[in-house]
């Protein structure tokens, strides 16, 4: 998929004495492009993804409250890879999932050259009208150089379970619970608009009636 972009800035003035306004665009794009590929064969399934994204870079040690941002002048790199696989015996189904995120910034006095890994853990299990989900995910420390020092304890880990119950063909009830630790210096956010100081918790849980037709 390759996706055009949308601009990075926007300036928009107001309320000047003639009562006008103006929308200045940046016209610094920043286009996506995503890669993912899949292969099964009996009980066995993995797959590959590849993600990158034009003229931004990102700071990664600043969690998921940052953003991604265009710096004049800079040399830029935004990418995710992606690697996962899973087997299935009967009703268990075991998986596990690799991912790397990386940035740079060169080119300007704040310059960095950072990534950061995640691991994560599936288990489900699907008996007639039972379902349950287990799902456990490592993030470790940002690592990488930079002219600005990186911040220490930037990891995170995220465990949550889904048990979904079929009341009959239409009918599904569905609860979910999701913990999640942040390291000392991570702000990072689960499935919420939520902010988080550095080194707070989450924990999410959810009752559903799901209905098809």
């Amino acid at each position: 998929s390759y996706n055009f972009g949308k601009d990075q800035t926007n300036s928009i003035s107001g309320g000047s004495t003639a009562n006008t306004a103006s929308n200045k665009i940046s016209n610094v794009l920043a286009q996506q492009t995503s890669l993912a590929v899949g292969y099964a064969n009996g009980p066995f399934t993995v797959g590959y993804g590849y993600t990158t994204v034009s003229n931004v870079a990102w700071k990664l040690d600043g969690a998921s409250a940052a953003t991604a941002i265009y710096t004049a002048g800079g040399a830029h790199s935004l990418s995710a890879t992606q690697f996962g696989g899973a087997f299935t015996m009967g009703p268990v189904s075991v998986g596990g999932v690799y991912e790397t995120t990386a940035s740079s910034l060169a080119g300007v006095a704040t310059a960095y050259d950072r990534k950061q890994d995640v691991f994560g853990l599936t288990l489900d299990y699907r008996d007639g009208p039972l379902e349950v989900q287990l799902r456990a995910a490592q993030a470790y420390d940002v690592t990488g150089t930079g002219l600005v020092a990186l911040t220490a304890n930037t990891g995170a880990t995220q465990t949550g379970v889904v048990v979904q119950y079929a009341l009959n063909k239409f009918t599904k009830v569905i609860g979910s619970y999701t913990s999640l630790q942040n390291a000392a210096s991570a702000n990072y956010i689960a499935g919420s608009e939520f902010s988080l100081s550095a080194g707070s918790s989450q924990s999410t849980a959810a009752l559903g009636l799901a209905v098809s037709f």
